[in-house]
């Protein structure tokens, strides 16, 4: 009997696919940096930073893809919240 080695694909990274694979959600308090443009009319600028203030996790179906609100303070005055798959990364 022989064994057939299959090859199993590399797990996405937030890297590779513009931050919008499964990634730790940051806490309450971290810092985190707009990494890309945002799918908003109104978007915030690449490289904009800003102090976690809330972190709500939902199950699927709220937005379409998100698992999870991110609120932060910004360091412009926006209130703009993220959704875990935006393009940031935390600090």
């Amino acid at each position: 009997m022989s064994t057939i080695a299959m090859h199993q694909p590399e797990p996405a990274t937030p890297e590779a696919d513009g931050g919008k694979a499964a990634r730790m959600l940051p806490t309450v308090g971290q810092r985190v940096k707009i990494t890309g443009v945002m799918d908003d009319p109104d978007p915030l600028p690449v490289g904009l930073t800003g102090t976690v203030t809330a972190v709500t996790e939902f199950g699927h179906g709220i937005v379409i893809g998100a698992q999870a609100q991110i609120s932060v303070d910004w360091d412009n005055g926006r209130t703009l919240m993220l959704v875990d798959t935006d393009p940031y990364t935390a600090l």
